[in-house]
C-alpha cells in the first residue's frame, strides 16, 4: 500500500489541515507518476532505435 493510501484509509479521523496535506501529497505523487511516464515515453523511441541498430552488428 503506498503512503497516499495509507492516509486516506484514516481520513475519517482527519482535521481539514490534514486532509489539504493528504491533498498535496497526493498531487505530488501524480505529477511524480507523471513524469515518470512521460521519461519513459520519450525514452521509448530512443531505446527502440537503440536496439534495431544493435540488431544490424
Amino acid at each position: 500500500m503506498c503512503e497516499i493510501d495509507e492516509l486516506f484509509t484514516r481520513v475519517g479521523d482527519m482535521d481539514r489541515t490534514e486532509l489539504a496535506k493528504a491533498y498535496l501529497m497526493a498531487l505530488k505523487e501524480n505529477a511524480d507518476l507523471r513524469r515518470q511516464i512521460q521519461k519513459s515515453i520519450d525514452q521509448g523511441p530512443l531505446i527502440e532505435s537503440e536496439l534495431t541498430a544493435n540488431r544490424g552488428m
